[in-house]
């Protein structure tokens, strides 16, 4: 039932862009989509499942919703400051029994000034999310901020950094494309585990966090 629905909301959520108006269409006849959930607002970038609920992130706001039972709850059930310019803002999300994750621009207030990326640690009770927990400040700049996240078999949290617009040789840039810094960046894609600073493998193209 779980990955049904994750079909329904994510189909739902990326056709919102398209136009004001658009309706989903299928070319394969044994797929159904059906609307989930109305009235989401405010940039959603990404969603997870906790239990038999959804939680959805509002880019623009720092706002954590919760949907229930089809329907949008009124009352978020996090509230953050974020920098939100360009692709700053409440980026990505994963859980893991009562445990959230949250992948976010931090900032002194609503679009105020950025405090960086970072990942913090939730618990969750039902009804809301508390107790954070600093696991990780990140890279972070106006755009390529990456925030993907996701879970492995093994229960660990995967986090993914883009770029940050630093645009190192691993990129296969032309090197009339990189200045100053750029031409020194030659690892400047690995993946990291929380406990320990040391990489454990390179990447071309984003660097991924192992978090717990």
């Amino acid at each position: 039932m779980k990955s049904v629905m994750i079909i329904a909301v994510i189909s739902f959520v990326l056709l919102i862009p398209l136009t004001a108006s658009a309706e989903p269409s299928l070319n394969v006849q044994d797929l159904v989509v059906e609307k989930y959930v109305s009235n989401l607002c405010c940039m959603i970038t990404t969603m997870t499942f906790v239990e038999d609920d959804i939680l959805i992130l509002q880019k623009s706001d720092g706002m954590v919703r919760l949907i229930r039972d089809g329907v949008l709850q009124d009352k978020p059930v996090l509230d953050v400051n974020v920098d939100s310019i360009g692709e700053k803002g409440m980026l990505g999300i994963a859980s893991v029994n009562s445990s959230a994750y949250l992948y976010y621009t931090e900032a002194i207030k609503d679009r105020g000034e950025s405090l960086g990326n970072r990942v913090y640690k939730y618990e969750w009770t039902g009804d809301s999310l508390v107790n954070p927990v600093l696991l990780k400040e990140l890279p972070s700049s106006v755009s390529h901020n990456g925030g993907a996240m996701t879970v492995g078999l093994d229960d660990q949290v995967y986090a993914v950094v883009g770029d940050t617009l630093r645009y190192g040789l691993l990129q296969n840039k032309p090197l009339e494309w990189l200045t100053g810094d750029d031409t020194d960046l030659k690892d400047n894609r690995v993946i990291l585990q929380l406990e320990s600073e040391a990489p454990i493998l390179r990447w071309i193209y984003e660097t991924a966090l192992v978090l717990q």
